[in-house]
């Protein structure tokens, strides 16, 4: 999008997508862009338990936890702990991988606020059974 003429630019601002700011530069990304970002199903409202394709569950289920939509709701609720942006649910710039306490991390870039925890492979997102579910910030 850079590299597009004034003219082009402002004709794709005329099209669904989110604007992103991260320190001082300013990002445009339309949204079929991003529709070939989306999380996969596994991540989706109504999908059943922990995609074992995508997670690996640390600890033991409650008796009593109810597994449809648990990766879902667990990550809305970690999300929610980040700044709501107008009109747009969760705008986070998460940065690089990096490891802490010896495990691989993906921080949001700013706070360095721990979003997801990989296993150590980093082939999947930890979810911590013991906290309900979460694909683990911790």
């Amino acid at each position: 999008m850079a590299s597009a003429t004034a003219e082009e630019f402002i004709k794709s601002l005329q099209n669904e997508g989110v604007i992103l700011a991260k320190q001082d530069k300013l990002y445009f990304i339309p949204l079929a862009i991003l529709n070939k970002c989306k999380f996969p199903k596994a991540f989706e409202n109504g999908t059943e338990g922990a995609d074992a394709d995508y997670f690996s569950k640390s600890g033991s289920d409650p008796a009593n936890l109810v597994q449809d939509s648990l990766i879902f709701r667990n990550l809305n609720r970690i999300l929610s702990q980040f700044r709501v942006n107008d009109g747009v649910s969760q705008a986070i710039w998460l940065g690089e991988v990096e490891i802490k306490e010896g495990k691989p991390v993906s921080p949001a870039a700013e706070s360095k606020q721990v979003l997801f925890v990989y296993t150590n492979d980093k082939k999947k997102i930890v979810v911590d059974m013991t906290r309900g579910g979460r694909p683990s910030n911790r």
